[in-house]
């Protein structure tokens, strides 16, 4: 099988950005969250990966006005040993216990990987499925607050329906849900699909080629805004 392209592009300027603000994400929702909050992801790699040019990433890191931040806190002893700790494994570090995860890699020898990695490190996980748009049709678990990452080579658009029926099928009306997408886009800036069911904008990163958008739940909508604004996020 092809390698997977994300090997190449392991602690890059995207990665950077995009996992920065997953971290501050899930901070806010174990704040506001006592019990489990579950973490889907579309497109999850693996848990760690081989970090290619550490002294890279960490001044990109500083570029970027991060090097104080939460992120930076848990990725800096993972590239001091030339690792690092990819999007799931982020999550789970910040989020603790009680944690649920929902994932999906369709990259074959990856999953294999990440499936030993999860083993290894004794994460709960309520399915890793071979298709990000094979989460839509698994049958629902106990309902639980959701932090979604969509994060594919593609347009999220494609996932969009995969995103609504988490959101119907995996939580309670009344529970926390943020949905945080990555796009790359070399013609221009993203156009974002429209807000999932029952969510609002949050805002927007533009870092041409790289897009961030995130939208989320009324209850946990003005801090999250609020969290990525803290980032340099747009406003929507």
């Amino acid at each position: 099988m092809s390698p997977n392209l994300q090997d190449a592009n392991v602690g890059n300027r995207g990665d950077i950005v995009k996992h920065a603000a997953l971290v501050a994400l899930a901070t806010l929702l174990r704040a506001r969250n006592a019990g489990p909050v579950r973490h889907v992801e579309t497109h999850t790699f693996r848990l760690t990966a081989p970090l290619p040019d550490p002294a890279l990433w960490s001044s990109r890191v500083a570029e970027l006005g991060l090097s104080d931040h939460a992120y930076a806190a848990i990725e800096a002893p993972w590239a001091a040993q030339g690792r690092y700790r990819c999007s799931a494994g982020l999550v789970a570090d910040t989020l603790g216990a009680p944690l649920s995860l929902l994932l999906a890699e369709a990259h074959a020898p990856t999953r294999a990987l990440l499936q030993a990695a999860l083993a290894e490190e004794g994460l709960p996980v309520d399915a890793l499925v071979d298709d990000a748009l094979a989460l839509a049709a698994l049958p629902p678990g106990a309902p639980a607050p959701l932090l979604v990452h969509v994060d594919p080579f593609d347009h999220p658009a494609g996932y969009w329906p995969v995103v609504a029926a988490l959101l119907d099928r995996w939580r309670l009306p009344a529970h926390d849900a943020v949905v945080l997408s990555f796009a790359y886009d070399k013609r221009g800036p993203i156009a974002w699909p429209p807000p999932p069911p029952g969510l609002s904008a949050l805002g927007r990163l533009d870092l041409a080629p790289y897009g961030l958008a995130a939208w989320a739940s009324p209850g946990i909508a003005a801090d999250a805004r609020s969290a990525l604004a803290a980032l340099g996020w747009a406003a929507a």
